[in-house]
């Protein structure tokens, strides 16, 4: 394989796309104290999508090597999925805030699944951890909680929707091109 580690990285970042996570916290509304903060809504929300994805990444290897999958296969579907994410992403906008679970539970639903913890993601956490093994799936994810956090706290200072829309679009083509680049990728390496 010859996409960098780096890539794989900044995939897992830009899959889950935090601007649209932010926008979907954001969308929470003031209803009770846990949904009032949105930083501290997506915040927890990512880390709890991203402990799925270390756990996802714990067994991918095994599971690949179980179901007879090379690192280059899973990595060219990985790429065609992505390719078709970011499309879709493109042109639709972020999942709704509602229906949510009441308190605390928002950061389960809609934060932790669906807006972080979707299948493209996931699928992107086993083939990373299928060809690059954990410790990008770990670093990836660690940035994926970061730039989550980060994004809420701009959304929460008064950072335009417009802007979070330009962003979540920008994550969008990332993970397009991504996805191009594991697609082409793995097409080589076999």
């Amino acid at each position: 394989m010859n996409a960098s580690v780096w890539v794989a990285v900044i995939a897992l970042v830009v899959a889950v796309n935090p601007a649209r996570v932010a926008v979907v916290a954001g969308g929470l509304g003031e209803v009770d104290r846990w949904r009032s903060s949105s930083l501290w809504t997506a915040a927890g929300g990512a880390a709890v999508g991203g402990a799925l994805f270390l756990l996802i990444g714990a067994v991918a290897g095994p599971l690949l090597d179980a179901i007879d999958v090379s690192a280059p296969t899973i990595m060219v579907a990985v790429g065609l999925v992505l390719l078709i994410a970011g499309a879709k992403d493109l042109f639709m906008g972020p999942p709704p805030s509602d229906p949510a679970l009441a308190g605390w539970r928002s950061i389960l639903v809609p934060i932790a699944v669906p807006a972080v913890a979707r299948p493209h993601a996931g699928l992107l956490v086993v083939g990373v951890a299928g060809a690059y093994g954990f410790w990008p799936v770990l670093a990836g994810t660690v940035l994926m909680v970061a730039a989550v956090a980060a994004a809420s706290t701009a959304a929460s200072e008064g950072v335009g929707s417009r802007v979070l829309g330009w962003l979540g679009a920008a994550g969008a083509v990332l993970t397009a091109a991504t996805g191009a680049i594991f697609a082409v990728d793995g097409v080589f390496a076999v």
